[in-house]
């Protein structure tokens, strides 16, 4: 997940900033929405606090942008395996149902031109 993410950070425009990148992940305003994976639980599938690997997550903040409350999602990513299942979807309408609960108009996006698959 994380090495073709990389690739298109480096592939873009913005270029990679490692620093940039983690000031963004680990502002103060930043939430996750997380999915793990559903499959029986043995010490070969969790990590070392016991939980499921995370197959996907939605990196969003709520903020105003041009006189609007809004939700923004900085990231979307699945990994490879899980990709074309519908998963990014549905994070996407649990991003708009948090959206709407918290009253904000929109939920925004960028969408790099060139998405690797």
């Amino acid at each position: 997940m994380l090495i073709s993410y990389f690739r298109r950070y480096v592939d873009s425009s913005w270029g990679w900033d490692p620093a940039a990148k983690q000031e963004e992940l680990f502002h103060t305003y930043s939430r996750f929405i997380l999915a793990r994976n559903q499959d029986v639980i043995t010490n070969d599938t969790t990590n070392e606090a016991g939980q499921r690997p995370i197959i996907a997550y939605v990196m969003f903040r709520f903020d105003r942008e041009e006189d609007e409350d809004v939700a923004y999602c900085y990231e979307l990513q699945v990994c490879k395996d899980m990709r074309r299942s519908g998963l990014g979807r549905f994070l996407m309408h649990q991003l708009q149902s948090i959206s709407t609960r918290w009253h904000m108009e929109k939920v925004m996006l960028t969408v790099f031109k060139r998405a690797l698959g």
